[in-house]
């Protein structure tokens, strides 16, 4: 209301304690359902032209034809934090071996950030794949006061060369064999990863055939590798896939690519910032969305099988 009546000092001082009260996370995620609304109407009313065009993209819907500059960042020797740590002998306790999209996030969950994980598996036809499990940031956990995921996700948001991907990207060359179909499945800055590794065979140098994200921006029509297929997944109070401007719910109109699959509903029980989390995204899945669950089970479909050598990177900057 306070934005609504032009008083952004009022609704500041209202941000601000919630922030105190609440966290940030959780004030944050409460914010998600009208994001693209104000940041839309600020950048309409505030009398600068120079982004009026962005927030048009907003309003209408539409996606802009090029992905903001990437941001600025301090140099660095090359390669500097960007290795993946050798295969961790650790393994998360009881990994769900179901093998649907709600097991992967359960897996994603029980990885926690910072890690991530390979699996190969013999498919129905006899062919083994590769399945990438990429985390997300720790910020939608309650304990924790300040959104460093959400900063570390708006960061990589333009550029592919984040020490997380380059991270990633490493441990995939070392751990996947050239030729062998790899799909990913993020959360979060795990999805975002995703589809900065999934840019081409020169960023992997492996095929990688599906990208699934969940809670992720879905790339400002950014598309991934030749007859790569996408979904995005989202919780419609999330803020995570707002972060490039838009509502993570799709337009009345087909996506630019036939290739792109575009998911999102609301769950009614949601408990903000816990809703946010890859757990609550499967339980939200087989409660609010099985219809969307069903839709990227049938996507992953060949990447479900017997599962083979299974390895746990730690990973920089997750």
């Amino acid at each position: 209301m306070a934005v609504e009546a032009g008083l952004p000092a009022l609704a500041l001082r209202i941000l601000r304690e919630d922030v105190r009260v609440r966290s940030a996370g959780h004030a944050l995620a409460a914010l998600a359902p009208a994001w693209e609304e104000v940041t839309a109407w600020h950048a309409l009313a505030d009398g600068n032209p120079f982004n009026d065009a962005a927030a048009w993209h907003v309003v209408t819907g539409t996606r802009a034809q090029s992905a903001p500059p990437p941001l600025p960042r301090p140099r660095r020797s090359p390669g500097a934090g960007s290795l993946a740590e050798p295969p961790d002998g650790v393994f998360p306790d009881g990994l769900d071996e179901d093998g649907g999209i709600c097991a992967h996030l359960r897996n994603l969950a029980s990885l926690g950030p910072g890690r991530m994980l390979t699996r190969q598996v013999t498919g129905p036809d006899g062919t083994t794949r590769c399945l990438v499990l990429l985390p997300g940031p720790e910020f939608v956990l309650p304990r924790t006061a300040s959104p460093e995921g959400l900063v570390t996700a708006v960061a990589a948001l333009g550029r592919g060369d984040s020490p997380y991907a380059l991270a990633a990207r490493d441990a995939l060359r070392r751990t996947v064999p050239e030729g062998m179909p790899v799909a990913l499945v993020g959360h979060g800055l795990g999805g975002v990863a995703a589809l900065h590794l999934a840019g081409g065979p020169g960023r992997t140098g492996r095929a990688v055939t599906h990208v699934v994200t969940v809670g992720s921006p879905t790339g400002s029509g950014r598309l991934p590798a030749p007859r790569a297929r996408v979904a995005g997944l989202a919780e419609e109070h999330d803020l995570m896939p707002r972060l490039e401007g838009r509502s993570p719910v799709p337009p009345p109109r087909p996506c630019p690519s036939p290739d792109r699959l575009e998911l999102a509903w609301t769950d009614p029980s949601y408990d903000l910032p816990l809703c946010l989390g890859a757990e609550a995204y499967a339980q939200s899945l087989d409660k609010s969305a099985p219809e969307a669950r069903d839709r990227v089970d049938e996507l992953l479909a060949a990447y479900r099988g017997r599962p083979g050598r299974t390895a746990v990177h730690r990973l920089p900057g997750g």
